[in-house]
């Protein structure tokens, strides 16, 4: 079992209330005053949702916080703890976020939603974990990286996480809600179809996305042919998303995350946990080329502007060109000022930014991953909720905090003219390795909502170049003055049809690229520090 640093800890004491979780009770050993939270009733969230005209879903159970190492077992208390929940259920309630969202009652993942990904006989090791004893689940912990714990209520707490997750992301595919944060644990994101790593044994934001584009799983949809966005920000790769989805074109990846451990604590050359996710990880070449998107940063100590540009350059003018139906976030709030691993500078204020950037190209379903600072993480995910309300700002950045001195932030594109050299060089990486599948990266031009809305253009405006995964995806309604790109990236040239008279011109193929076939990465062998 790995050993981390940090000071030691009380677990809250938690009831449950009539109706899903209620009163939480936080120890003084918290910055944060002393308060307990108490769930509003169903009806008056769902009244003040109309009033104040969200329709944003919240979903979270105390049950998770069951989850948790047994503390003798460590130098200090485990990163991932059940505190990271609780400290996010305050914040909302404090900062005024939680009351005008929707209640989402919890559930448990049912066998056949644990079964999108994952295998049957890895899924069987986890229920032999069940109330089990401490020597059964020290067994089972050596099967699988020395990052992760297990206790007897393990498995549980994750059926937990995956089916809030599933629950919350059925309910936005269907339209009864316009979008949703997921407030679960332990995270997904590392958990690969018959392995737990990185704090992880269930993925739900990959379960969540491959029921959301098949019908027959009770994704929502009408039709099994919509397409899915996942944006994973937590500073460490999604290994495990990223191969659950490696082959569906259905489902777009695309992870900002660090590639390097820091130089000061171990030289140059070290692969940041869990060593996957570079640019030239672009998907199947044989199905999906171009589903996969890797933006890895080659130092630490990224902030607000590196991230901003990362969208700007990166990945608005990709979602321009994919028009997703849903956005799944896999919102790992490590990369934020503070946490003791990520080594990274976001603030509340950009995340704010980045999620109302998703927000306003579809519906979006934001489920915490990462994120060890006890002090940050709730107001990171509060200012992502605030976003989705369609807030022009993000909450106080303390409890009772004046709004009228809390400014609105700087749009993206501002924002991203700041971005350090070095992160640049990083964005070109992975803008040179997709510009065969994503024409529009060639234009690196602004992409941000708020510039779009002032000039009038549509993030969502089909336009010449622009990459079509699949024929069935292809714009049905007819243009009477623009041209529509009807090209398979596939073939070796692009074919532009002018809906006037039906003609086809045939272009210039794109330059090909000398990126080698992605092989399957090897998984570093250290944990997530």
């Amino acid at each position: 079992m790995a050993s981390f640093d940090g000071s030691s800890f009380s677990s809250p004491a938690s009831s449950k209330l009539e109706g899903g979780p209620a009163v939480a009770t936080f120890s003084s050993s918290f910055s944060s005053p002393l308060l307990s939270v108490e769930r509003p009733p169903l009806k008056k969230m769902e009244e003040e949702s109309l009033r104040f005209g969200g329709g944003v879903g919240f979903v979270y159970d105390v049950g998770m916080e069951k989850h948790r190492c047994v503390p003798e077992e460590l130098d200090g208390p485990h990163p991932e703890r059940p505190e990271r929940h609780a400290v996010i259920v305050r914040d909302m309630a404090a900062l005024g976020v939680a009351s005008r969202c929707v209640s989402i009652r919890s559930r448990l993942a049912t066998d056949s939603e644990i079964a999108l990904a994952h295998a049957k006989d890895y899924v069987a090791v986890l229920k032999g974990t069940v109330g089990a004893s401490r020597k059964v689940c020290d067994k089972v912990e050596r099967k699988f990286d020395n990052d992760v714990y297990v206790c007897g209520d393990s498995f549980y707490a994750s059926r937990l996480a995956l089916g809030c997750t599933l629950e919350a992301t059925s309910r936005v595919a269907r339209g009864d809600l316009k979008h949703a944060a997921c407030c679960v644990r332990p995270p997904g994101h590392h958990a690969c179809c018959r392995k737990a790593m990185g704090f992880c044994f269930l993925n739900g934001v990959a379960a969540a996305a491959k029921s959301a584009t098949t019908t027959a799983n009770g994704g929502g949809f009408s039709s099994s042919k919509k397409k899915v966005l996942v944006v994973d920000w937590d500073v460490h790769h999604g290994n495990g998303t990223q191969d659950l989805l490696w082959d569906d074109r259905r489902c777009l990846y695309f992870s900002v995350h660090r590639g390097f451990e820091s130089k000061r604590r171990y030289g140059r050359g070290r692969r940041f946990y869990p060593g996957t996710g570079t640019p030239r990880e672009v998907g199947d070449k044989r199905t999906a080329a171009g589903f996969t998107v890797n933006c890895a940063w080659s130092e630490p100590g990224m902030g607000d502007a590196e991230y901003a540009a990362c969208w700007v350059r990166v990945l608005l003018p990709i979602a321009r060109s994919f028009r997703p139906d849903l956005i799944l976030v896999s919102a790992g709030f490590d990369a934020a000022a503070g946490d003791p691993l990520g080594e990274c500078n976001v603030t509340p204020a950009c995340y704010f930014s980045l999620t109302r950037a998703l927000a306003a190209i579809a519906p979006v379903s934001l489920v915490l991953e990462g994120g060890y600072n006890l002090d940050v993480i709730g107001r990171c995910f509060s200012a992502c909720c605030a976003a989705l309300l369609g807030d022009d700002r993000p909450p106080p950045q303390t409890v009772g905090g004046d709004e009228d001195n809390n400014d609105e932030p700087p749009s993206l594109a501002v924002l991203a003219a700041k971005c350090d050299d070095g992160a640049a060089k990083d964005l070109d990486e992975t803008v040179d390795a997709h510009r065969r599948y994503w024409p529009l990266l060639a234009n690196n031009g602004t992409y941000d909502p708020l510039v779009c809305e002032m000039t009038g253009i549509s993030l969502l405006e089909p336009v010449v170049g622009d990459h079509v995964p699949l024929s069935s995806f292809e714009e049905t309604e007819k243009k009477t003055t623009t041209t529509v790109a009807v090209a398979d990236p596939t073939t070796p040239a692009v074919k532009i049809k002018n809906e006037e008279d039906d003609t086809l011109l045939e272009l210039d193929p794109p330059t090909a690229s000398t990126v080698e076939p992605p092989t399957p990465s090897t998984v570093a062998a250290s944990p997530p520090a």
